[in-house]
């Protein structure tokens, strides 16, 4: 025997407006920013809209449908910068926006990594980047340049996904780290260790010191491409 949905009585029954694909996909949005994209089931959202399971079916289709509209939508809301910048300028501001948007919907930028060119939105993105790519001189290579950005970037915001929906992940390495703060033997470590120390006392300083290295990634990982850049145009 199935259990009801408490809310989830017909909509006409209940005097409410019929239902669009829009309104399903937008519940789903907002059951994802807060509970991430793999924290919400059917039965919820259908809940959620106060409608039985079958609409969402009908309206959408099974979860994995509804997760491409999440997708969809959450890339389509992605800032994307002018053609016209400097290539460099260009992808330190579509990776470091991009960011800010994909740190809304937990879950998001990793199915992105895992399958971006499926989604139409991403599409038009990987245009854009290659275009700027091969205006600025990457020829043949722009495309293999896009994959190195953008899924470096995507797999770094979804490492952060993990550590917020699991803090105890980065206190317990902090923990084990903490033993090797003062060895001399091994200098390096004791840097990384002490590292560990500064940064992961509180969650603000947790969030700005990731803010601050995703930043950093992207422009170590740009300056790398430049020296790709200035060798490809030496030739």
């Amino acid at each position: 025997m199935k259990t009801a949905i408490r809310g989830a009585r017909p909509r006409s029954a209940a005097g409410l407006p019929a239902l669009s694909p829009d309104q399903v996909v937008d519940a789903a949005i907002r059951l994802t920013e807060e509970h991430g994209l793999d924290g919400w089931t059917i039965r919820q959202l259908a809940a959620a809209i106060r409608a039985w399971p079958a609409v969402v079916y009908h309206h959408v289709g099974d979860r994995e449908a509804v997760v491409d509209a999440v997708l969809q939508s959450v890339v389509a809301g992605m800032p994307v910068p002018a053609d016209d910048l400097p290539w460099r300028d260009w992808w330190h501001r579509f990776l470091v926006d991009g960011r800010a948007t994909l740190r809304r919907y937990r879950g998001v930028a990793r199915r992105l990594a895992t399958r971006g060119p499926t989604v139409p939105a991403m599409l038009a993105i990987a245009d854009h980047g290659i275009r700027v790519l091969r205006r600025a001189g990457f020829g043949a290579e722009s495309s293999d340049v896009y994959q190195v950005l953008v899924s470096s970037s995507f797999l770094m915001v979804a490492l952060e996904d993990e550590w917020a929906a699991d803090p105890s992940l980065r206190s317990r390495t902090a923990a084990v780290l903490a033993a090797h703060r003062d060895r001399e033997d091994m200098p390096g470590l004791a840097a990384l260790a002490s590292l560990w120390h500064r940064t992961c006392n509180d969650q603000e300083t947790l969030r700005a010191r990731d803010e601050w290295f995703f930043g950093y990634a992207v422009d170590r990982a740009l300056d790398a491409v430049q020296v790709r850049l200035d060798i490809l145009t030496a030739k």
